[in-house]
């Protein structure tokens, strides 16, 4: 049944035949992600890669887009998704799940405007609409969070059929299989409080990949994503991502008392307010790690607590937030790295990039602000 929209005399919208009155009248454009807004996502193992080539393939494989992220918090499963959408132009939508996740908040629900009861559509049946039109992804975050009376929505919408009843409507609601693009991440181990995932429901979920945390598949590369967003420099970023891997290593070691490790985006909150405390603290860095990380991730076993403060002194203990202290402290820099604008040819190495340049990220050359990205060539 389509979508039923009268108005009576006075021009108000009324119910038919007690039908519950809705709006469908989407402007799709409001649901696309802005692209400035998200930050760019590295791929490891080329995952993002793989993804789209699957979504672009789609019309001749025949293979429906619906596809797992697994791997430990922080290792930027929503960031990957987010990015993926911004590359397809799509509408994205987003569920949370979660054990308070309600059929309502993926189907719609009635709502009350001013003295009437409306239909309000819920996501899922948003982002069938929007499927009829164009490719449009759905995130299933935490999807085994989420109750098994509120999964079980989604099994007619995941395959073929994709569907969705609206009993208060007594309507079914049909997408484009191919043009609904599904994600769902999870988090799996003994230390998430989840729900179990049954085979149908993976079979539905469709192929599956595992994340991991950047630093511990290219420690170079993430301290490249730091210091490109941070003021931090290159030598100190990658000796914070040592630092990160090591707790990483202990979380993923099931007999050691640390329970998870730290995500880029704590280490790049830690690198800004070391920065920031530079002028004010002795050792910015652990007064930034106290704060940003031990007291908010760690403050709940005194054990625990020791361990991560140690490993992170071990690594990062009166290191210099600024450059030109940094020789002393570190040794030799790194032959392989480069300064480069992304503006203009001007290149630089470490050693000839003068401190303006590295902590303002402006180009000595062409004078654009905030162009200048650390490289690091191949070894």
């Amino acid at each position: 049944m389509d979508e039923i929209q009268t108005e009576s005399e006075d021009g108000e919208k009324t119910e038919i035949n007690g039908v519950l009155p809705v709006d469908r009248n989407y402007n799709w454009e409001d649901y696309k992600l802005d692209e400035e807004s998200v930050q760019d996502f590295v791929s490891p193992d080329n995952i993002e890669e793989q993804i789209m080539a699957m979504i672009e393939s789609r019309g001749v494989t025949g293979r429906y887009p619906r596809f797992t992220l697994s791997g430990p918090t922080g290792t930027a499963k929503t960031l990957a998704v987010r990015n993926i959408a911004t590359q397809l132009d799509a509408p994205f939508f987003y569920i949370q799940g979660s054990d308070g996740l309600r059929e309502e908040d993926m189907i719609g629900m009635p709502t009350y405007v001013g003295d009437q009861t409306w239909w309000s559509d819920g996501k899922c049946v948003k982002a069938l609409l929007s499927s009829r039109e164009q490719p449009t992804v759905l995130l299933l975050d935490e999807v085994n969070r989420a109750p098994e009376r509120a999964k079980f929505v989604l099994f007619n919408m995941l395959d073929d059929r994709c569907e969705l009843s609206i009993r208060p409507r007594s309507e079914t609601i049909s997408g484009d299989p191919m043009n609904l693009i599904v994600f769902a991440t999870m988090n799996e181990g003994e230390e998430y409080i989840v729900n179990g995932i049954d085979r149908a429901e993976k079979r539905r979920l469709g192929a599956k990949w595992e994340l991991n945390h950047l630093g511990l598949i290219n420690p170079q590369q993430e301290a490249e994503l730091i210091t490109n967003r941070t003021p931090i420099y290159y030598r100190l970023s990658l000796q914070m991502v040592k630092a990160a891997n090591e707790l990483r290593r202990m979380a993923q070691d099931k007999e050691t008392v640390v329970d998870a490790g730290i995500s880029n985006a704590i280490i790049t909150d830690w690198a800004r307010t070391a920065y920031s405390l530079k002028d004010v603290e002795d050792d910015p860095l652990m007064t930034s790690c106290e704060k940003e990380i031990l007291n908010q991730y760690y403050n709940d076993n005194d054990r625990e607590y020791e361990v991560v403060r140690s490993t992170f002194e071990s690594h990062v203990l009166s290191a210099p937030v600024l450059p030109e202290d940094a020789d002393g402290y570190f040794g030799e820099v790194e032959e392989n790295l480069h300064y480069e604008c992304s503006e203009c040819a001007w290149k630089a190495s470490q050693s000839e990039t003068s401190t303006f340049t590295k902590t303002f990220n402006d180009c000595p050359q062409c004078e654009s602000r905030n162009t200048v990205r650390v490289t690091v060539d191949e070894q």
